[in-house]
């Protein structure tokens, strides 16, 4: 972490409140897309902070719920690209194996299905 991420984080640190973007790219002098993942790349508050539609908030001040569905909500779309994946391979298998009819659609996962990311 550089002397932005290390300022930025012990900023946030003190906040006992969600934080919007505006107030910390105004405060940093940094772009929204400085402080979430860029592709691959993490953003300044990637790890130690989760997000809202109200803003920012460090992980030592998120209660057990607002961080519950943070996680939920970032877990969600890995979730489903990860069933997704799955079947493809699967079907992919069935095809190579010459299983029957390998070409009938596979029924999309539902939730239950193994939920790997609990």
């Amino acid at each position: 972490m550089d002397d932005l991420g290390r300022a930025l984080d012990s900023w946030m640190r003190q906040q006992d409140r969600w934080v919007p973007s505006a107030e910390i790219e105004a405060r940093f002098g940094v772009g929204e897309r400085k402080l979430r993942f860029d592709g691959d790349t993490p953003g300044l508050l990637s790890f130690n902070c989760i997000s809202s539609s109200e803003g920012y908030k460090h992980i030592e001040r998120a209660t057990d719920a607002e961080f519950a569905a943070a996680y939920a909500h970032d877990i969600k779309p890995l979730k489903t690209r990860f069933f997704v994946i799955r079947q493809r391979r699967n079907h992919r298998r069935a095809f190579v194996n010459k299983r029957p009819d390998p070409h009938r659609p596979l029924p999309i996962a539902t939730k239950g299905q193994g939920d790997f990311f609990a």
